[in-house]
Parts: C-alpha cells; sequence; structure tokens
C-alpha cells in the first residue's frame, strides 16, 4: 500500500468525521421534529424512530388542538424575513460606498478608520443589547421591527465594508483609469464598472449578511417583547416554559429556521462559489 494511498484515506476519513460532527445537530434537531412525544423523551436516545409524525409542524403552524391558543411562530418567522430582508439591503447599500471609498482613495487617517469601522463588529451583541434598549426606550424604538433593522444595519455594515473593500481591491485601477479617460465620473465607475465585476461577492456578503441577522439573538431577546417584533429565534425561546419544555415543537421551528438560508444558498450557490474565491487567484 504506497503512502499517497493512506494519505488519501486519511483525508477522506477526516472529512468524514468534520462532516458527521457538522452535520449531526442538524440531523438530530430534524429527527426530533418527527418524532412522537413517547420517544422524544426515552431512555436511551432513539437514533431510528419507528414511527414518523408532523404533528410537531402542525402544532407550530396552526397551534394546538382543543385550546383556545393558536400558533405565533409563523408571525414571529414574517417578523424574521422581513428585518433580515430589510437590513441585508440596507447594510449592503451603505457598505458599496464605503468600501469605495476604503479602497479607492488615500485620505488622512484612512487606516485608523478602517480599523475602527472593524472593531465596531468585534462587539458581542449581548454586550449592546442593554444599552441598546435603554437607548431605543428613549426614541421610542423598543419592540418595533424599524429598531431591529437600524440596530442590525448598524452592527453588520463594518463587515459588510470590510469584505467589499477587499473585492474591490481586487479589481485592477487600470479599469477606473480608462473610464476616467473616457468622461466617467465616480458615481459612473462605481456602478457601472466596479459593482457588475464585484457581483459575485456582492452576493456572497449579502448571504452572510442575511444569515447573520436571521440568527441574531440576544439584541432582538432585550429589544422586543410583543408578537407585532419578536422575531423568530426568540420565538423559539418560547417554547420553553416554566415546567415543561416543548422539544418536538422546538425542532420544528428550528427546522423552519434552516430552511431560508438554505434555499437562498442553494439558489445562489454559483454566485457563493465565485464570491468566496473571488481574488484567490492573481494573474
Amino acid at each position: 500500500m504506497s503512502r499517497a494511498y493512506v494519505l488519501k484515506a486519511v483525508k477522506y476519513i477526516l472529512i468524514a468525521l468534520i462532516l458527521i460532527v457538522v452535520l449531526f445537530p442538524i440531523y438530530w434537531i430534524f429527527l426530533t421534529s418527527i418524532k412522537s412525544e413517547k420517544e422524544i423523551v426515552a431512555y436511551p436516545p432513539i437514533f431510528l424512530p419507528r414511527g414518523l409524525t408532523i404533528e410537531h409542524y402542525i402544532h407550530v403552524i396552526y397551534g394546538y388542538s382543543g385550546l383556545t391558543k393558536f400558533s405565533l411562530f409563523p408571525s414571529y418567522l414574517m417578523n424574521s424575513i422581513i428585518v433580515a430582508s430589510v437590513s441585508t439591503i440596507f447594510s449592503v447599500f451603505l457598505a458599496l460606498f464605503a468600501a469605495f471609498a476604503f479602497s479607492r482613495f488615500r485620505f488622512r487617517g484612512r487606516d485608523a478608520l478602517f480599523l475602527l469601522i472593524i472593531m465596531l463588529r468585534a462587539t458581542p451583541g449581548i454586550a449592546l443589547s442593554i444599552p441598546l434598549y435603554i437607548f431605543y426606550r428613549t426614541l421610542g424604538l423598543d419592540d418595533t421591527l424599524l429598531g431591529l433593522i437600524i440596530a442590525y444595519t448598524a452592527l453588520n455594515t463594518p463587515f459588510a465594508t470590510w469584505l467589499l473593500a477587499g473585492y474591490i481591491d481586487e479589481i485592477p485601477r487600470i479599469l477606473d483609469e480608462a473610464a476616467e479617460i473616457d468622461g466617467a465620473s465616480w458615481w459612473s465607475v462605481l456602478w457601472k464598472i466596479l459593482v457588475p465585476l464585484s457581483r459575485p461577492g456582492i452576493l456572497t456578503t449579502a448571504l452572510l449578511i442575511f444569515v447573520f441577522s436571521w440568527n441574531e439573538f440576544p439584541i432582538a431577546f432585550v429589544v422586543t417583547s410583543s408578537v407585532a417584533s419578536r422575531t423568530a429565534t426568540v420565538g423559539i425561546y418560547t417554547f420553553m416554559q416554566e415546567f415543561f419544555i416543548d422539544w418536538g415543537g422546538m425542532s420544528a421551528a428550528a427546522t423552519f429556521m434552516y430552511l431560508p438560508p438554505i434555499i437562498l444558498a442553494f439558489i445562489a450557490q454559483k454566485a457563493l462559489v465565485r464570491g468566496l474565491t473571488f481574488g484567490a487567484v492573481k494573474g
């Protein structure tokens, strides 16, 4: 047996182990969502259920039969879609101008300002949640979708700026100079040259920002308090009651949470691959 064959086998084994570690939580959440209540609490755990059920999904969508209570999770899910989509659009739009300025202009304090912007993104959301709540309470923005959109836009724009600046840096400046010779303004250079050429990077950045906003919990948990603004991440937390945890319903809701990012990644997979490798090889 050759050494190359052994190394190749070891590589595939390591890849398989990593995939198992990464995918097992997703598998377990989905498995719990289709188990009966008896199999969910069984010990030892049942990895291959005997019977499958969709009652937990029905409860998450329509509520519990025989009770006056109806499910609020669809409203939470819609709030997440609105907040994540709008904040992503705003973050990418603002980041485009900032990235363009940092990439194409040289001014005093440029590097220090760029570092400061990146450091803002390094601040954890839990550290900002209480001051943000007090600030929003004063302005009347607490428990509103607008408040969450503003918070997520401010939180994610620095990261988007950092990514987009790297993508724009990889576009040769000679294209800008050629456009300027033809009489193009900086506005035209940005929208007619840089944006089309960096489209894979923009789509990749938008997808990452959407996922960040979609999964955010601490700020949404502190700032929101009603059905009108509570997001799906906080909605999943409501399945934990004082004396009971609805594991099946929580798992079904979490499965719904997985779907939008997976669907978006599948639709934009070609642009995502191009965006992640954009500038990796220079000719």
